[in-house]
């Protein structure tokens, strides 16, 4: 489940895969007088001098009520990052249609830095028109980045003052993981 991510510090960390969403035009209430901005943010991370692709599919996915969606690709102060579009990674990374056939958007990242090292960096899909709904989804099809740190299983039920026994494992993340018990 994506959830609320209308900002760089509520960003969903994703990996590679496609995420079918749409986009929360409103705040909570939907009949606030102030709308919110039809906006999602994706967290992602990458290897230095990777090959990034962000491709969203609105159009193509409801193409009897699409959104216009439009991609750019930001650093963690929000700033629009500038090494994206292959072959030469010199443009700006800010797409609004893939082409004259399409309302879609997709754009290829360069990742700066050395190959031992790790980006973070987020996706912002937003809406060009503004008139975006909750049942106008769209899918945003990512390739090339590292898979987010996931702890399985969940913990499920428990009960107050008893013991309990699980075994966690985790999936993707890079590194090493240490366990603790924080308290208890």
């Amino acid at each position: 489940s994506v959830g609320r991510n209308d900002s760089i510090a509520t960003a969903t960390p994703v990996g590679n895969g496609t995420v079918v969403a749409s986009i929360s035009p409103y705040i909570d209430p939907l009949t606030a007088n102030t709308a919110n901005p039809d906006t999602d943010c994706y967290k992602l991370i990458a290897t230095g001098g990777a090959a990034v692709h962000v491709e969203t599919e609105a159009q193509r996915r409801n193409s009897y009520n699409p959104l216009n969606t439009v991609i750019e690709i930001l650093d963690a102060n929000g700033a629009r990052l500038t090494s994206c579009t292959s072959p030469a990674f010199t443009s700006t990374c800010l797409n609004d249609d893939i082409d004259s056939t399409t309302t879609d958007s997709a754009l290829d990242l360069q990742v700066p830095g050395s190959s031992t090292s790790q980006t973070t960096f987020y996706v912002h899909v937003f809406d060009w028109r503004g008139d975006a709904r909750p049942d106008m989804s769209y899918g945003l099809e990512i390739t090339g980045v590292i898979a987010p740190l996931q702890i399985e299983p969940e913990i499920g039920n428990s009960v107050r003052g008893l013991s309990i026994s699980e075994q966690l494992n985790t999936q993707g993340g890079t590194g090493h993981v240490t366990w603790a018990v924080a308290s208890g």
